[in-house]
């Protein structure tokens, strides 16, 4: 018998490891001997077999190295792709004033390339990672692209000659970021990430895999409850219309907006039984910022605090609520898989200079919402409440939710196999080895010059996966929404 495929599954950070469970990931876990390892946090993961090393922390010195390299390779691939972001106020998120004067002032005076080459010179001789033994045959890293930790792994890895699987995990990262360190092979969330990771990285059709999203796979399953039942697990009131307010995941000043539903609910503007659940975005108290007031005190909207927990995660709030409320959370595609519609918001605020929402918005992953008639547009405080009106007339109507759920389909890889035998599969193909026998998923990109037949993992029988409520997939309309 062979010797089992060693896979070092490796994620920046905890939160970022969040879809990785012995059921996400079973197939993948039964097949080949993984071992975990996070970068900047400890390793509490249970799955597989925790790597001998320990968290890595970013020091001073590497950091202002690594920011030179980043920036260097990040100018030109804005000014090709996105060059309004060069002048948004968050081009320098996260960079102290020092550093954007330096970096500004090698870039005009032309010596930001000399200074790029010398500082990725030095990484490479202080890789934090160099003493991890080198017993892998493949590495498949989930993070960020802008990614210390992600570039530090994958030097070490093509060092040693091994290959690199990089997954982000975010859906805007390949359209708005390049890779400092490329790595060999890249698995997107679906078909709109293959696109992205094409034309904007040259990634080859036969290296690019649609994984799908292993943190949404418990949708599907939440899918298959009543939403009354989801209601009364939660604690939520089971008749009436429920809408989930679900806070940004970058600086934004959400209380004037709370302010102006929870007064419509109060007044049943919108009809009697209408409620509202407002849910702060995970990093919001991780990054310190400042979206609402805590002392503020809502009459018809429910804090998510407030909500029965057991078993409540994002999948059982989406399959619980009628519509999403938003500024450009990633919650706004994770609903449309419910067929749930959308008010999208994005304005400025002057308490929050140094983020441009009008930049942020146009970010090429939300093209689908901006020709979609399930997502509302709200660009301005003034619009919100007949933003909210319109919203409320789409919820139920089966063409929303068809719309809906097709823009998740493009953006979100899924089929009638799971995330982890995707993963597994992909592996293979990587590897050049059988790991798999029996029928496997679609999800390789063939490329028109490689014969199809050749590649293990394509099925010839592959079976379709049905939406949870059954409804058909016609074609998609690319009605224009200028409702606002």
């Amino acid at each position: 018998m062979s010797e089992k495929c060693r896979i070092l599954l490796f994620s920046t950070r905890r939160r970022g490891a969040l879809g990785f469970t012995n059921e996400v990931m079973k197939e993948l876990l039964d097949t080949c001997h993984v071992e975990t390892l996070l970068g900047m946090d400890e390793n509490d993961l249970t799955i597989g077999h925790p790597a001998p090393f320990h968290p890595v922390k970013l020091s001073g010195f590497r950091e202002y190295l690594w920011q030179f390299l980043y920036f260097y390779k990040l100018f030109p691939f804005l000014e090709k792709f996105d060059p309004e972001y060069l002048t948004a106020p968050h081009l320098f998120k996260g960079i102290n004033s020092r550093m954007r004067r330096t970096i500004t002032a090698l870039r005009q005076t032309h010596l930001l390339r000399f200074v790029a080459y010398v500082s990725r010179a030095i990484l490479i001789l202080t890789n934090p990672y160099r003493s991890l033994v080198p017993k892998y045959d493949l590495v498949i890293a989930y993070g960020g692209i802008k990614d210390p930790w992600f570039d530090d792994i994958t030097r070490w890895a093509h060092s040693h000659k091994i290959s690199v699987l990089c997954v982000p995990t975010n859906w805007d990262n390949l359209p708005g970021k390049p890779f400092v360190e490329r790595p060999d092979y890249v698995g997107v969330w679906g078909a709109q990430s293959v696109y992205f990771a094409r034309l904007c990285h040259g990634f080859l059709l036969k290296n690019i895999f649609q994984l799908g999203v292993n943190r949404f796979e418990n949708h599907y399953a939440a899918a298959k409850t009543p939403k009354d039942q989801w209601r009364k697990k939660l604690g939520l009131p089971e008749k009436g219309k429920m809408l989930l307010f679900a806070g940004a995941g970058e600086t934004f000043n959400e209380t004037p907006l709370l302010k102006i539903l929870d007064e419509a609910l109060d007044n049943a503007h919108f009809g009697p039984d209408v409620y509202s659940v407002y849910k702060t975005h995970p990093v919001t108290r991780i990054k310190g910022l400042e979206h609402v007031d805590e002392t503020l005190e809502f009459k018809k909207i429910i804090r998510w605090p407030e909500i029965n927990e057991s078993g409540a995660d994002n999948s059982a709030l989406l399959a619980a609520c009628d519509a999403v409320i938003t500024p450009y959370s990633t919650m706004m595609l994770e609903g449309a898989y419910f067929g749930t519609p959308s008010l999208t918001i994005y304005y400025n605020d002057p308490k929050f200079p140094g983020h441009d929402w009008y930049v942020y918005a146009r970010n090429s992953s939300h093209i689908p919402m901006f020709v979609a008639p399930w997502a509302v547009k709200c660009n301005s405080p003034k619009t919100f409440l007949v933003g909210l009106e319109n919203l409320m007339t789409k919820i139920g109507d089966q063409n929303i939710q068809e719309s809906a759920r097709r823009d998740y389909d493009h953006c979100v890889y899924r089929d009638s196999f799971s995330y982890g035998l995707r993963l597994l599969t992909s592996v293979e193909n990587i590897m050049g080895k059988r790991l798999f026998w029996g029928e496997k998923p679609a999800h390789v990109v063939v490329d028109p010059k490689e014969d199809g037949e050749s590649l293990q993992n394509i099925s010839q029988n592959q079976k379709p996966m049905k939406s949870p409520l059954e409804l058909g997939v016609p074609s998609h309309s690319m009605q224009v929404n200028s409702e606002l």
